[in-house]
């Protein structure tokens, strides 16, 4: 059962990790062949709606420009919807965002909120491709107008004309992994969660956000500090770290009842 379940996890997570990567080149050469524009809305909007089908497993993609231009189109938040959202930034008032229904055409349909943000360009998913000067992921984050989501970015500097303009996008919404864990988990009678390298919640089967919101702001957990018992008593029984690559097999306690712990090592993506 360990085996099976680990296998199913490991092939979602290899093709969800695989979509954002090739949306993101694909993106940089429409830009850099002259095919898209990024300040002009509608006909980016409808491009970036047209690629969102070509690859499902990218939920939101966006351009940012260093002028302060910002246009994403995809998942609206935590939750899949066929209805794509379109989400738009202005250089003249880059500290606020509007969240739109997006239109057949690529037009702005019904406003769903307008908010003010902190500047795009010195987040994580904006600066860190910038600085790596290739196609990297970025670190976890949550949305600015949303702390709700969190998401993992892959994001590439976008060219025109030989010059940096700015970068191309995918926020991989790690809300749609916790409910891909949560479908296995009720198939298969497990619990299941994912870590990061410093140990702090990404994802888990367990219907609960993997990162606590004080004040607004988001904090990431480990699994010692998460609501569900399972989850926390698996943790006190992992080891602080896995030698090699090779799955590990544990017993443990929660309470009065005995669970079967698996710890697999993945370095995918």
């Amino acid at each position: 059962l360990q085996r099976r379940t680990t296998r199913e996890v490991e092939a979602f997570l290899s093709s969800e990790l695989r979509g954002p990567q090739q949306a993101i080149q694909a993106m940089a050469d429409a830009v850099q062949s002259g095919m898209v524009d990024p300040h002009d809305e509608r006909r980016t909007a409808l491009y970036l709606s047209r690629l969102a089908g070509v690859f499902p497993n990218a939920p939101f993609l966006n351009y940012g420009l260093a002028d302060g231009t910002f246009i994403g189109v995809g998942q609206g938040g935590n939750r899949r919807d066929p209805q794509l959202v379109l989400v738009v930034t202005r250089p003249e008032s880059v500290l606020r965002t509007a969240q739109y229904k997006l239109l057949a055409d690529g037009g702005r349909g019904k406003l769903d909120y307008s908010t003010g943000i902190s500047d795009f360009r010195l987040a994580p998913w904006y600066a860190q491709p910038l600085q790596a000067g290739r196609p990297i992921w970025t670190q976890i984050y949550n949305w600015d107008d949303q702390p709700e989501v969190m998401a993992l970015g892959a994001g590439m500097p976008i060219r025109r004309e030989g010059r940096v303009i700015g970068v191309a996008g995918v926020d991989m919404i790690l809300a749609n992994i916790s409910a891909f864990l949560h479908g296995v988990a009720g198939r298969r009678g497990v619990v299941l969660y994912i870590t990061d390298q410093d140990g702090l919640l990404v994802a888990s089967s367990t219907g609960q956000r993997p990162f606590d919101l004080v004040n607004g702001t988001a904090r990431r957990r480990p699994p010692s500090r998460d609501p569900d018992p399972w989850i926390r008593a698996s943790a006190a029984a992992a080891p602080a770290r896995l030698d090699g690559q090779r799955p590990r097999q544990l017993s443990f306690r929660e309470g009065q009842r005995r669970g079967l712990l698996r710890l697999t090592p993945w370095r995918g993506g």
